[in-house]
């Protein structure tokens, strides 16, 4: 059971050996902007999945008026400034490239050969 894990790194052994596993991670990101205080996100390259900023009324964030800021990114920057007063909320996801061992075919067919060739 402890094939994968500690000294022996089976498992990191078969994503290195494969390289690009195809898989990746989800990087959240989040700031509060207003009209006298926009914002600057540093995003880490990779597919943007979602960008959107959700006007806060009674300290909470409301999506009925939320408003998409994919067209806002450049160059992995995002930068806003709000045309309406108030307070907002910013998200943004982004998928980005992630070495795993854990989801990949070919990361475990790597494993099952090394894996049985040791043996």
């Amino acid at each position: 059971d402890q094939v994968g894990y500690g000294q022996y790194g089976w498992l990191e052994m078969a994503a290195a050996q494969v390289g690009d596993t195809g898989t990746s991670q989800i990087e959240f990101y989040s700031a509060t902007a207003s009209s006298g205080n926009p914002i600057q996100i540093d995003l880490k390259p990779g597919k943007i999945l979602d960008a959107r900023a959700f006007q806060v009324i009674a300290d909470t964030a409301r999506d009925e008026k939320s408003v998409d800021l994919r067209n806002f990114i450049q160059n992995n920057q995002l930068r806003w400034r709000p045309d309406s007063p108030g307070e907002w909320k910013v998200a943004v996801s982004v998928a980005t490239p992630y070495m795993s061992f854990y989801m990949n075919e070919a990361s475990t067919d790597v494993f099952w050969e090394q894996l049985y060739q040791y043996y």
